[in-house]
């Protein structure tokens, strides 16, 4: 008996969009892919580390920040058509690039150390400051997460 694998419709448009936003900007739909794995990473671990800060999973922060983040970049990455063509090869074109994901990734990767540590959200003062510290640099790559959404493009 011969089996045929069957793929709906449905299913290979999908695929179509994930193929077509690579083809857009490929280094954001990698960073998305990137931490979409994450996500399932964080996701493993909730399922064998029992440890909870006020009745919550400590992974659960690390799993939906990483699934934002990877929509946020693949996001980035359809829409780059909009933008003036050659912008993103230009210098501020790279820098726009390469800022949100330098700055994503301290994030997720501040969060995660927490998760793993089994400390609470950085934001909580802790005696002996570790909150504050960690509320000061992610504020700053906050900042650097909007910079595609704040940047001025001149059309002609």
């Amino acid at each position: 008996m011969n089996a045929e694998w069957v793929v709906s419709k449905p299913q290979l448009q999908r695929t179509a969009h994930l193929i077509e936003a690579t083809r857009r900007h490929p280094l954001w739909m990698r960073t998305a892919y990137a931490f979409a794995a994450l996500m399932v990473a964080c996701g493993v671990c909730a399922l064998f580390d029992d440890r909870t800060i006020n009745g919550v999973s400590v992974w659960s922060k690390p799993f939906k920040f990483s699934l934002s983040i990877a929509v946020y970049f693949a996001t980035l990455a359809w829409f780059v058509p909009l933008l003036p063509n050659g912008y993103i090869k230009s210098r501020r074109g790279r820098w726009l690039t390469f800022v949100p994901m330098a700055c994503a990734i301290f994030e997720i990767g501040y969060i995660v150390l927490q998760a793993a540590r089994g400390e609470g959200p950085p934001l909580l003062e802790t005696s002996d400051g570790r909150g504050a510290m960690g509320r000061g640099r992610r504020a700053r790559a906050g900042r650097g997460l909007s910079v595609p959404r704040i940047e001025r493009i001149d059309r002609p």
